[in-house]
């Protein structure tokens, strides 16, 4: 799709409290960036990560797609998230992370603030 595949947005303005997130994608996670320093450039952010998990932290502008209005989650939240699923793949377990997180004002998707138990499979 070309606003957004995984069925999140429409979650978060029915304000579901737990979410688990299948994120089907053909863009594996790239282990050689490192997330876990933050010291990726925001301009190779779509290179390493899916735009489906790029979009929600304030990166939609850098897709092709018209992903621009689709932050949920703060932008600092995405590289710890990425660390943690960096992590799993590299030790080879699942990329499976559970968090709390604080869902963001949308005015676009007509989404308000509240926090939300997510499950990010990727």
């Amino acid at each position: 799709g070309n606003v957004e595949n995984g069925g999140v947005l429409p979650m978060l303005q029915r304000k579901a409290r737990r979410i688990a997130w299948w994120i089907n994608t053909d863009k594996p996670i790239n282990l050689a960036a490192d997330f876990c320093r933050g010291s990726v450039h925001d301009s190779a952010v779509p290179e390493l990560v899916t735009n489906q998990l790029y979009d929600k932290f304030g990166y939609g502008h850098l897709a092709r797609e018209f992903y621009s209005h689709n932050q949920v989650f703060a932008k600092r939240d995405l590289s710890p998230l990425v660390c943690e699923l960096q992590r799993l793949v590299g030790n080879g377990k699942p990329a499976i992370v559970r968090k709390k997180m604080r869902v963001q004002a949308n005015a676009w998707w007509g989404i308000t603030p509240y926090w939300v138990d997510m499950v990010f499979v990727y």
